[in-house]
């Protein structure tokens, strides 16, 4: 059996703060990044990319 590579998911936040998880996936998105999350006591744009 051949093992199967997987691609992990590495998060990087991006300057501002965000409202909602809509308008944080747009900043990603606009930034290159593949999607992301509003996250945090201060909520910060969390994106995601592959590493």
């Amino acid at each position: 059996m051949v093992p199967t590579a997987e691609a992990r998911a590495c998060k990087v936040q991006i300057n501002g703060h965000c409202i909602s998880d809509e308008s944080c996936q747009r900043s990603c998105f606009k930034a290159g990044y593949g999607g992301g999350d509003c996250k945090g006591l201060h909520r910060h744009c969390i994106c995601l990319i592959k590493c």
